[in-house]
């Protein structure tokens, strides 16, 4: 399942899956703006059959929230 977040994360922000790791945060690489961001969240939602709420959405600012975030709503 990690691989699979990872390679959502690395089409969203356009970089190589190789680069996605927990330190990377909302700002910290270019391609991690709004637009990125709320596309990445639509394609969590899709792919893992969930709805992410605002507040949820504001939150999940970096990767290893991400992964925790699919980590709990998949088990």
């Amino acid at each position: 399942m990690a691989e699979k977040i990872d390679q959502l994360i690395a089409d969203a922000f356009k970089i190589s899956p190789d680069q996605v790791d927990d330190s990377l945060e909302y700002g910290s690489i270019e391609g991690w703006d709004s637009l990125a961001h709320v596309t990445l969240m639509l394609q969590i939602e899709s792919e893992y059959d969930v709805e992410i709420d605002e507040d949820t959405m504001i939150e999940l600012t970096s990767v290893r929230a991400i992964r925790e975030y699919v980590d709990t709503v998949k088990c």
